[in-house]
């Protein structure tokens, strides 16, 4: 596998003078969210600015089990800095 080392991701969109930046761990529980939500702890701390900038956001199913979920601005974000095709050969699915 190899190793990346990713800088501050600047959240997208971005207004004029707002200066919000995911942090490497936000960026990796994005991640996360994409390749496997069901495993996610929702008590994560990164999950907080993930849902306050609406990157992920929580479903409640039938079955009652509250699961996460990228929104398209999370995946937008994703899809920038990470595409698809990339992060799999990351997991070594591709």
């Amino acid at each position: 596998m190899t190793a990346v080392i990713l800088p501050y991701i600047t959240l997208i969109p971005v207004d004029p003078g707002d200066t919000d930046m995911l942090s490497p761990h936000e960026f990796a529980t994005l991640m996360l969210v994409r390749a496997a939500p069901d495993q996610i702890d929702l008590g994560r701390g990164e999950l907080d600015t993930l849902l306050e900038h609406q990157l992920v956001a929580l479903e409640r199913p039938a079955s009652g089990q509250q699961r996460l979920r990228l929104t398209r601005d999370g995946d937008a974000v994703l899809q920038a800095v990470a595409p698809r095709r990339w992060s799999e050969k990351l997991q070594g699915q591709g």
